[in-house]
């Protein structure tokens, strides 16, 4: 663009002061700058929510979370994606129990790793032990690289 970049150490305060220059043409007429601008519009293809908002209405979810603000915030995103009928378990063994007195009940299950009683992995394999086929997916605060290693 014919211009130039650089820095210099800051004087008055710590760090540097960076700078650049750059030639630009003068636009004439407004209309090519937002014609040039349309040009650029990113088009949002919005029917993949559609189509989740659709069949995520009338599924029936299993939230297992011990958090009282993670229980909120799953279940508004679980709202604004669609979901209407989400019940709460607040630990493993609640998870369990809610699941095997009526195995037909879900649709599908999130479950907490951790929680109290029984975590989310011992909830699961009693869930599997009990011939109970409904999809589980597994939630976790603990996705840093330390976590996982330790």
């Amino acid at each position: 663009m014919g211009g130039q970049i650089g820095f210099h150490p800051n004087t008055d305060m710590h760090g540097s002061v960076f700078w650049f220059t750059a030639r630009l043409k003068k636009v004439n007429h407004i209309t090519a700058l937002t014609d040039n601008l349309e040009a650029l519009t990113i088009p949002v293809n919005t029917a993949p929510f559609e189509k989740m908002r659709l069949t995520a209405s009338n599924k029936k979810l299993l939230l297992a979370e011990d958090n009282p603000i993670n229980q909120k915030v799953m279940k508004k995103m679980l709202t604004g994606l669609g979901f209407k009928n989400i019940d709460l378990a607040i630990n493993g063994e609640e998870a369990v129990h809610r699941t095997t007195k009526n195995p037909q009940l879900y649709d599908l299950i999130l479950m907490d790793i951790n929680m109290p009683i029984i975590d989310g992995v011992g909830a699961t394999k009693l869930i599997r032990e009990a011939g109970i086929q409904t999809p589980i997916v597994a939630m976790t605060a603990n996705a840093l690289k330390g976590h996982a290693e330790s």
